[in-house]
């Protein structure tokens, strides 16, 4: 029972603090201090792997969960397994694989587009480094 109880409160732990993070984001975008936050700004580059531990806690609860009533005869196998047919995974899977290749198409051309046009003189370059919260560099 303990990766089930704890990888659930992991997924809902996870989900709030991915939840906080967008309002603190809209609450930083109003005060426009969304890009210039360098806390907030590492703070999000550790919630990066937040929401695919969730969903793996997810997963966890959902497979290690339903084992024991399998195991012990309180639920059939039959009646374990998902009522999905093949052609819905398959048909699923191409759904999803043509989504990402739509995304990627559209993220690759407007890459291009945005490469196609050389640098002007006089364009400003990127910033060496982002002011600190107390607004000096």
């Amino acid at each position: 029972m303990a990766p089930v109880f704890f990888a659930f409160r992991l997924m809902v732990g996870l989900g709030l603090l991915m939840l906080g993070q967008g309002v603190a984001s809209l609450l930083l975008r109003w005060r426009k201090r969304l890009y210039i936050s360098r806390r907030w700004l590492w703070a999000c580059v550790l919630m990066t792997p937040a929401g695919f531990l969730a969903m793996l806690s997810g997963w966890t609860v959902t497979e290690v969960g339903r084992q024991p009533f399998t195991v012990y005869g309180l639920l059939r196998t039959a009646d374990s397994l998902s009522s999905v047919s093949r052609a819905q995974v398959v048909g699923s899977t191409w759904l999803i694989l043509g989504f990402y290749l739509l995304v990627f198409a559209i993220g690759l051309w407007v890459l291009l587009r945005l490469l196609r046009e050389p640098p002007h003189r006089g364009e400003a370059g990127p910033q060496p480094t982002l002011p600190d919260e107390t607004g000096g560099s």
